[in-house]
């Protein structure tokens, strides 16, 4: 009895000893080799979910990588936008695009209305209304869509000043409907698609970029700008593509920076005209081939692309 009483306490002193030596190790090698700390990597330009990892104080741990799985939603080109997702009990939190036809668009056109426009209260989202609602929301800073959201119903709910009053001499993005139309139904019929809800044409042809609205199918037109791309010995890369990174700024030479620069293609760009170090422009040139390949824009419609078009936005060079 005692020779198995003595066993068991054997036993007991061994597994004690045993876990006294592992912790110890642990702690060892936890204080000598490496430091537990997290850094901040996002997966890509586009998403806000982090990944973490362990990093490897003297370089003799393994450095293992803990990756914070989230699901990344991004819009469905093939959505049908009809579906206003209207929340009944915020009337306000609806949205219209151009081919709808609601009676609460009647109430939408007469708000315009009270900005100056002239608009038929006929509760139909036709060209006349969409050139409304883009001249509206370029002129009252918003993102010039055409698609009547949450954000314009409230600049539209505010009352009309002689500053936001439709003012037929100020220059705002129009478009011939004719014109518009001929564009649109080439590029619907080639059934191409975007990760958002815009999509860019390069019309290396005719020198334009088109920026579109909408979805695979029933892009509509909202913008065409004027730009200059690669001459016929440094040309502009053709296909499909998105638009990735984007920068302030870049430098071209030693007096010379482009501005508001958006990646879609390794190192094709869209960006401004030539200017120098001061910002004055040094080279306007626009409306023919002038580039080394990029896209260059006026100021203004680099500025557009760069603060209104999200990353992942599909890009066609043709």
């Amino acid at each position: 009895m005692k020779k198995k009483h003595l066993s068991i306490l054997l036993v007991i002193i061994f597994i004690l000893s045993l876990t006294s030596c592992i912790k110890e190790e642990i702690q060892i090698t936890t204080e000598n080799n490496f430091s537990l700390t997290t850094e901040l990597q996002p997966t890509n330009k586009a998403s806000n979910f982090p990944s973490y990892k362990i990093s490897n104080r003297q370089g003799s741990a393994p450095v293992q990588k803990l990756t914070e799985i989230a699901p990344i939603i991004t819009p469905s080109p093939q959505t049908d936008p009809s579906n206003n997702n209207v929340d009944n009990k915020n009337p306000e939190n609806l949205s219209f695009r151009y081919g709808d036809n609601d009676e609460r668009l009647k109430d939408i056109q007469e708000r315009l209305n009270k900005f100056g426009y002239t608009l038929t209260l006929d509760g139909a989202f036709g060209p006349a209304t969409l050139e409304a609602v883009i001249n509206f929301q370029y002129r009252l800073g918003l993102r010039a869509d055409g698609i009547i959201n949450p954000a314009t119903l409230e600049k539209l709910n505010s009352k009309p000043t002689p500053a936001t009053m439709y003012d037929p001499e100020m220059s705002v993005p129009t478009f011939n409907i004719n014109i518009k139309t001929s564009i649109e139904s080439f590029l619907n019929t080639r059934g191409y698609s975007s990760n958002t809800q815009f999509f860019l044409w390069i019309d290396l042809k005719n020198q334009r970029v088109h920026v579109f609205s909408g979805y695979s199918g029933n892009w509509l037109l909202i913008k065409s700008m004027v730009c200059a791309t690669g001459k016929a010995s440094t040309p502009t890369v053709k296909g499909l593509f998105s638009t990735k990174d984007k920068g302030d700024m870049f430098r071209a030479g030693s007096n010379t920076i482009c501005k508001y620069w958006t990646r879609f293609y390794n190192g094709y760009l869209f960006h401004t005209i030539l200017l120098d170090n001061d910002g004055n422009i040094k080279d306007p040139t626009l409306g023919q081939p002038a580039s080394h390949g990029c896209i260059r824009l006026s100021i203004e419609d680099a500025k557009f692309i760069y603060y209104n078009l999200p990353y992942d936005t599909a890009v066609w060079s043709n």
